[in-house]
């Protein structure tokens, strides 16, 4: 399975929130980020909807720098 397919999975368990899985998938450019938001929900700690938005933006900006 690819890594879009299982970070969707993921997303819906967290939240089934269409606009929350489409913003986070959309913002994830590359296949790192990807994987690092998967780890993530998989290992982290207070996994929340929020944090995962935090996460999803922290990313984002660390790549445009």
């Amino acid at each position: 399975m690819n890594e879009s397919k299982t970070l969707e999975k993921k997303l819906k368990l967290i939240a089934d929130d269409k606009d929350f899985i489409f913003c986070v998938s959309h913002m994830l450019k590359t296949k790192e980020d990807v994987e690092e938001v998967i780890y993530y929900i998989d290992n982290g700690e207070d996994v929340s909807y929020e944090n995962i938005i935090l996460l999803t933006l922290w990313l984002n900006k660390k790549r445009k720098k």
